[in-house]
């Protein structure tokens, strides 16, 4: 289309002009305008096919005239735009009138490189875990169909050039060859001696359809048009585009435009699942109310589904936080890295050997996302010969109990990034599923926290002499969580662990490992020490299932006390997490978030009659600090709810400064402090400051003795950016000599 002005318009139904252009020439009103605002003409919105093509795939979806009441009125450049809209919205005939917006590559300025390799391709909480589609059948996108539209590409990049790209519309543009070259690295970069790989690298087909700077809705009809016709199948269509402003709203999603978001409805009714970015106009989808109603706004009256996944953009590193630019809001329904992204690249002279480790914006998020919804796709027709309809699809991808939270989801609004092996274990249920619980409640689903108390970590003075009968399924005791006894120093001890798969298939070989830890409020895997493993073969069907004794042997146990245990349940598909990558602190922290195959007994027994010099029940333990330095995003709390006439201390040493508000008296040992705390409720005990890798404290409780036939519980739990990240219990009552 020539240089201009251009208004969308949209007809109301039965107005619709006839003909692929209409001669405004012959009409009174169009005679009108034109004396106004000076020769204009109108032309189909969509013009990619034939208009009887266009409508036959309108009957198809069962959505007649939903593209072809859309026209484009062009004025001559200099018109007045705004009056031209109002003047259009006022004839009867008219429904919808609005400037045609300009779209744009959603990128944002480059980032220092922090991350120089794809570990968007790993395994949760920090990538998607592509690694392990590969291990399936279809899980490489095999036989899969894709369609970008965009602005431009290299097709022939010495990493994409296997693919044999089809440019199916429009042309493509030197200035966006960059971009396009980036978003198809991601997801189908070619598995081999170079360069990088995709995400489904072995995808049965690959198309680009270029949206030029305004015709985005043209392009996701041709792409449309390519699936559903020509080749008669049902595919993936991603749209990396936003616009440049509209509505007043800079780099809006392309959806807000009433054609597009009918193209994209034809997409979905059609069975395509389309993936669309948010934007990177660090906008809130849900206030924006074109006529007053919050089209974006899921569970509003007003909220108009496009059927597309819309996606947001977080940091790579975990926790994964909204980055500034992303758009927002409950339209969002997904996120993957908006930054840090390795991937191919090219440049205006059409360069075919470019890299780059800093591509950015919804536009490096979408693509992962996309990625991830293929290979899902190449499973399920893999399995079964039909494909998911794009509702399930969002759905699943979207599940925020399958996939992987953002640092703070109530603040952030960017969905959800897909965790490719839990959607497959809990959709397909073609994999075993084994988990060890946190607590009696827990069924295996990731559900966050740090519970101290599993009730699957069974530690005994004495031998077992039938575990599975004495603990397991149907024994009676599956809901009991006071298994075990205390360590006895000088002894053997026998430890037991029960493990559950939830899958349909045995977890035959499954490997169960066994650690301890001294007490402390946070017990990374640089404080584990292992004790030993075993292998257990868990069958199908959740029942619990209990392993032989792994032997804590006597000349092992360093000293007489408590101790912290950790288990965990390690299966060829359904691996434990690798321990050497859970440092820093930001990847424990989603290893606790995102995994059900690890589990913590950090919990203790103590003598509540007074004892010692502070004739106090005492309780101690270590608050670490992973990265020594300043203690800003960690925080201890402690919680507790003893009885009236109690007193609670922290003994600390004299270098900790107390939080403000709270008492602090010198201790009776040299160089400490004690604390006061509150009997009842939570206490933050100090405030953010420079802390050392290990603070030793001890907590100290009087409670008055007509309550020492009760029991009570206390917890000290540490916190990272607000997330628990460890926790350390104890029951206050009097000795018993069986757990």
């Amino acid at each position: 289309m020539a240089e201009g002005v251009n208004v969308v318009v949209q007809f109301r139904k039965g107005r619709e002009p006839r003909g692929a252009q209409l001669n405004l020439g012959q009409g009174e009103y169009w005679q009108r305008l034109a004396s106004r605002f000076g020769p204009l003409t109108l032309e189909p919105r969509f013009k990619a096919l034939p208009a009887e093509q266009v409508e036959a795939l309108e009957r198809r979806a069962e959505m007649p005239g939903a593209l072809t009441s859309f026209y484009v009125v062009q004025a001559q450049e200099g018109a007045d735009v705004r009056a031209l809209v109002g003047a259009l919205l006022s004839w009867a005939d008219i429904e919808l009138a609005f400037p045609e917006p300009m779209a744009s590559d959603p990128v944002t300025p480059n980032n220092d490189p922090r991350f120089p390799q794809q570990r968007y391709l790993q395994a949760a909480p920090e990538g998607i875990n592509a690694v392990f589609g590969w291990t399936l059948a279809g899980g490489d996108g095999k036989g899969q169909h894709f369609v970008d539209v965009e602005q431009g590409w290299t097709l022939n990049h010495e990493d994409l050039a296997a693919k044999g790209v089809t440019l199916i519309h429009g042309s493509s543009s030197a200035a966006s060859a960059f971009h396009g070259t980036a978003v198809l690295g991601e997801i189908c970069a070619v598995d081999n001696a170079i360069g990088c790989v995709g995400i489904v690298p072995n995808l049965g087909s690959v198309s680009v359809s270029s949206a030029g700077t305004g015709q985005v809705g043209d392009a996701i009809v041709a792409a449309v048009s390519h699936l559903t016709s020509t080749l008669n199948v049902i595919g993936v269509i991603l749209i990396e585009q936003q616009w440049i402003s509209y509505d007043g709203i800079s780099n809006m999603i392309v959806e807000a435009a009433p054609d597009v978001f009918n193209a994209i409805r034809l997409a979905t009714q059609l069975g395509h699942l389309v993936v669309e970015a948010a934007g990177n106009g660090s906008y809130d989808l849900d206030t924006y109310r074109p006529g007053g109603v919050p089209i974006f706004l899921r569970g509003d009256a007003g909220f108009k589904d496009s059927g597309a996944l819309v996606v947001g953009a977080g940091s790579s590193g975990f926790l994964h936080s909204r980055l500034s630019f992303s758009n927002f809001g409950s339209r969002v329904d997904c996120y993957g890295w908006g930054e840090n992204v390795t991937t191919t690249y090219s440049d205006t002279s059409g360069s075919t050997s470019l890299y780059t480790s800093v591509f950015n914006g919804t536009s490096s998020a979408s693509p992962i996302v996309t990625g991830a919804a293929l290979a899902l796709q190449g499973i399920k027709v893999q399995v079964d010969n039909t494909p998911f309809m794009p509702s399930f699809l969002r759905a699943i991808l979207s599940d925020r109990t399958l996939n992987t939270s953002s640092a703070s989801p109530a603040v952030d609004r960017i969905g959800v990034m897909p965790d490719l092996q839990r959607i497959i274990s809990s959709v397909f249920r073609l994999l075993p599923e084994v988990y060890i619980r946190d607590d009696v409640a827990d069924t295996g689903k990731a559900r966050g926290g740090n519970p101290s108390n599993s009730p699957d970590i069974i530690i005994r003075n004495a031998a077992v002499a039938n575990p599975q009968s004495t603990y397991g399924e149907g024994s009676g005791t599956e809901s009991n969580a006071a298994l075990s006894q205390d360590v006895s120093f000088g002894n053997d001890n026998y430890c037991y662990i029960r493990v559950r798969n939830s899958g349909s298939v045995a977890a035959n070989g499954c490997t169960v490992t066994l650690y301890w830890s001294p007490p402390a409020s946070l017990i990374t895997p640089k404080h584990w020490n292992r004790i030993g493993s075993v292998n257990l073969d868990v069958p199908a069907g959740d029942a619990l299932t209990v392993t032989g004794p792994i032997v804590w042997p006597r000349a092992a146990i360093p000293n007489p006390g408590h101790y912290c245990f950790i288990a965990t349940a390690s299966h060829q598909y359904d691996p434990a997490p690798d321990l050497a990558q859970l440092d820093p602190i930001q990847n424990f922290a989603g290893f606790i978030l995102v995994n059900n195959n690890v589990a913590w007994r950090n919990f203790n027994v103590t003598d509540i009659r007074p004892h010692g010099s502070s004739e106090a029940a005492a309780m101690p333990f270590y608050v670490p600090n992973p990265t020594p330095g300043p203690f800003t995003d960690m925080s201890v709390e402690v919680v507790s709810d003893l009885p009236p006439k109690s007193r609670l201390w922290l003994e600390v040493p004299d270098t900790v400064r107390p939080a403000k508000g709270l008492k602090a008296y010198p201790g009776r040992e040299p160089h400490t402090l004690d604390i006061e705390m509150r009997p009842q409720g939570t206490t933050e005990p100090f405030e953010q400051q420079i802390m050392p890798a290990s603070t030793a404290v001890t907590l100290h409780a009087q409670v008055p003795s007509e309550y020492w036939e009760r029991t009570f519980e206390i917890y000290a739990r540490q916190l990272f950016q607000g997330i628990e990240v460890g926790r350390v219990t104890w029951l206050l009552s009097l000795p018993r000599q069986d757990g």
